[in-house]
């Protein structure tokens, strides 16, 4: 298998997978509001929603437009990098 965005997101359910390893236990499910993780956040205004279209999964924070993030820019977050189109491979000796 080739290691691209494309196939990351279909071997890890549109990227549902990435986001349950991040949350761990925390991990909130589809649908339903959970406190951003990355700042203080004092109501719940972020969702994990699937387009319907093309089955990616978005972290999306209703509260901060800064937060409409796929895995990639989920994980980028986290570790602090640029994640968009392909770019998330030169990050991939943190895994």
């Amino acid at each position: 298998m080739t290691l691209n965005k494309d196939s990351i997101l279909q071997s890890t359910e549109g990227g549902l997978a990435v986001f349950k390893h991040f949350f761990g236990a925390r991990f909130p499910g589809l649908k339903k509001p959970f406190l951003n993780p990355f700042y203080e956040d004092t109501k719940p205004s972020c969702y994990l929603f699937e387009n319907k279209d093309s089955g990616v999964v978005y972290f999306m924070d209703f509260g901060d437009q800064d937060f409409q993030l796929d895995c990639f820019g989920f994980v980028g977050k986290i570790f602090n990098l640029e994640c968009q189109g392909d770019e998330f491979l030169q990050g991939k000796e943190l895994l």
